[in-house]
């Protein structure tokens, strides 16, 4: 995956992340034309009834069509009212199917995730000044297979797989969408945070990601002294936004409860009041369903390593 992203690749990004439009409703047009046939009928009617009843034609004509000239008028209004919003509703609703269509694969769209979030790791550590060898988190991969080897009496790998922990939650302005099993969220803003403890300090890295470019907004870099981490904690916070203004999320898929989702965040704080937000993904609180990456890793890990370094802290 290159960066700058080609724009045939960012734009069916794009079309992955806009929803399918609704058939739009024709029948206030179709009555409008409905009443413009009807209109036209009554003054074919009229104007051959005026000209039967006159024994002169050429007066008989003229009063026939004096008599239906007002039917014709608005047969014509009516016709082309409803013939033109028919029209008007139907280009629009073409132009929202070809905006939306044909959708990249989920995969291949997770595909430019990963491949994103790996050039971010790479300069979280840069911007942070730090190497791998300093961070004190081994991947997920040796962990799971230290788990199966002491599970089976063996020795599992080395502590030598070192990586930053890399948290993605919703940008405050995102779309979401799901994959095949609607159980997880892409984003097309995300709030990325990386996590990179080391054994003298807490660093972060945070940015958004426009998933459709690649290119990366709001970027800045963080660290704490272990002395300054006062506490790690969890929270939802509501999605308030003035109701003139379009909403700061949106679904491709399901519609949300909106007076009902929360963002989940987790919280660094530190002495002096400053703290650091990392994003984990929202929360219905009326269906009780998460909306999180799939490329999440569970939030557990990141306070467990956070209070072990500060229990080690304690003990120094």
């Amino acid at each position: 995956m290159t960066y700058p992203r080609p724009e045939a690749d960012a734009a069916a990004i794009r079309r992955f992340f806009t929803k399918e439009p609704t058939k739009p409703d024709y029948t206030s047009a179709i009555v409008q034309m409905a009443f413009g046939g009807a209109a036209l009928l009554v003054g074919l009617v009229c104007a051959a009834g005026g000209a039967t009843m006159s024994t002169d034609l050429s007066s008989g004509i003229g009063s026939g069509l004096c008599c239906s000239a007002p039917f014709f008028i608005a047969a014509a209004v009516l016709g082309l009212v409803g013939g033109l919003a028919y029209r008007s509703k139907l280009i629009d609703y073409q132009q929202k199917v070809v905006a939306a269509n044909p959708k990249p694969p989920v995969e291949w769209v997770r595909a430019h995730l990963q491949s994103d979030l790996a050039r971010i790791e790479q300069r979280a550590l840069q911007e942070l000044r730090i190497s791998r060898e300093d961070l004190q988190l081994e991947s997920d991969l040796v962990t799971r297979r230290r788990q199966e080897a002491i599970a089976h009496g063996q020795d599992g790998p080395a502590s030598d797989d070192k990586q930053p922990l890399t948290l993605l939650g919703p940008a405050r302005r995102t779309v979401i969408a799901y994959d095949a099993s609607g159980s997880w969220a892409l984003f097309s803003r995300s709030l990325v945070s990386v996590i990179c403890p080391t054994s003298w300090q807490f660093g972060i890295y945070e940015c958004i990601l426009e998933l459709d470019t690649g290119r990366l907004t709001a970027e800045q870099a963080k660290t704490y002294p272990y002395s300054q981490v006062a506490a790690v904690t969890t929270r939802t916070v509501p999605l308030q936004w003035p109701t003139t203004e379009v909403r700061p999320i949106d679904s491709v898929g399901d519609e949300l409860h909106w007076n009902a989702v929360e963002y989940r965040d987790l919280e660094v704080l530190v002495s002096g009041g400053d703290r650091a937000v990392v994003s984990l993904g929202l929360v219905d609180q009326e269906s009780q369903k998460n909306y999180q990456s799939l490329l999440m890793p569970d939030a557990n890990k990141v306070i467990d390593e956070v209070k072990a370094a500060l229990r080690r802290r304690d003990v120094s």
